[in-house]
């Protein structure tokens, strides 16, 4: 019996904890939401994005931003004290381009195109 009562206490606290961290996923969520309703300018939503995010959920935040297969690097937010030289850094890299998942070595961009092809 003392097994028994002890792990369903087990799986209540497990419950909790799990709800506890649902609640704190939602409750970023709706702030996100609440962010991104439209009423902001692409900077001043990504600005307001960064100062909820950063350092609450991530150590850093790289927005980009893709408009006809190019990829643009909005901004980039880094927490810590060695958060400024980081996100500078990190500014100064290339978005990129995606990769096609059934060759990953072989780099496309947006578009769908193959790096390099005209």
């Amino acid at each position: 019996m003392t097994a028994t009562v002890s792990v369903l206490a087990y799986i209540v606290a497990r419950s909790r904890a799990q709800v506890g961290r649902d609640r704190e996923r939602f409750s970023v969520l709706s702030a996100v939401a609440e962010i991104a309703d439209g009423t902001r300018t692409l900077e001043g939503t990504v600005s307001k994005l960064e100062d909820l995010l950063v350092p609450a959920v991530g150590d850093t935040c790289i927005v980009d931003a893709v408009r006809d297969g190019e990829v643009r690097r909005l901004s980039v937010r880094a927490a810590g004290p060695a958060g400024e030289g980081a996100a500078t850094m990190l500014a100064a890299r290339s978005p990129g381009t995606a990769d096609d998942a059934r060759e990953p070595g072989r780099p496309r961009d947006l578009a769908g195109r193959r790096a390099g092809a005209a």
